[in-house]
C-alpha cells in the first residue's frame, strides 16, 4: 500500500512538473501606450511606437502587484477567438484590455486549432470563450465575464472605481 500511495505521488509531481513547464514556455507580451495604459496579450503589439517586452512568466514580473501576480497565478485567464467572430469577439477582448486583466488568445485559424476547440469545449461550442483557472465562459456576456473575474480577483473594471 505505501509503495502504491509513493508512486501514486511520484507521478502526480511530475505530471504538475510538466504541465507548469508547458505553461511557462509561452510567450507574453506587456507594454504600455501612448496614453500610459499597460496592455497583456500572448500577440506582440501591432503599433510599432508602443514599448514592449517579451515575458514568459506573468506571475514573476515584479512590477506587477503581488495580489495581481497571485491571481495571474491561481486564475490564468484565456481568450479563444475567430477571425470571422467580428464584433462578438472585439468587445470580449476590448472587456479584458479595459479592465487591464493581462490575458493570452487563442485564435481559431486552422482545421488543427478548431478540432482542439471542439474537442475541449464541445462541438457546438461557439467563440468568444473565455477561461479563467478552470472555469470556462462561453459566449461573451459582459456582465457575467465582469462577476468572474471580479471573484477571482483581478482589478475591478475602471468604471466601478470611479465611485470609490
Amino acid at each position: 500500500m505505501i509503495r502504491k500511495i509513493g508512486s501514486l505521488a511520484v507521478a502526480l509531481t511530475a505530471l504538475s512538473f510538466l504541465s507548469t513547464t508547458a505553461a511557462d514556455a509561452q510567450t507574453a507580451y506587456r507594454w504600455t501606450d501612448e496614453n500610459g495604459k499597460v496592455h497583456y496579450s500572448d500577440q506582440p503589439p501591432t503599433r510599432g511606437d508602443a514599448e514592449a517586452r517579451d515575458f514568459t512568466d506573468n506571475a514573476a514580473d515584479p512590477s506587477l502587484p503581488y495580489s495581481l501576480r497571485q491571481t495571474m497565478a491561481d486564475f490564468p485567464v484565456k481568450l479563444y477567438i475567430k477571425t470571422n467572430c467580428e464584433s462578438l469577439c472585439e468587445d470580449a477582448r476590448a472587456l479584458l484590455k479595459n479592465r487591464g486583466v493581462p490575458f493570452s488568445e487563442v485564435l481559431l485559424d486552422d482545421d488543427a486549432s478548431i478540432a482542439s476547440f471542439r474537442k475541449t469545449f464541445g462541438a457546438d461550442a461557439r467563440v468568444p470563450i473565455l477561461t479563467v483557472g478552470s472555469n470556462v465562459l462561453k459566449g461573451f456576456e459582459a456582465g457575467t465575464w465582469n462577476l468572474k473575474l471580479n471573484t477571482v480577483g483581478y482589478p475591478p473594471p475602471p468604471a466601478a472605481l470611479k465611485g470609490k
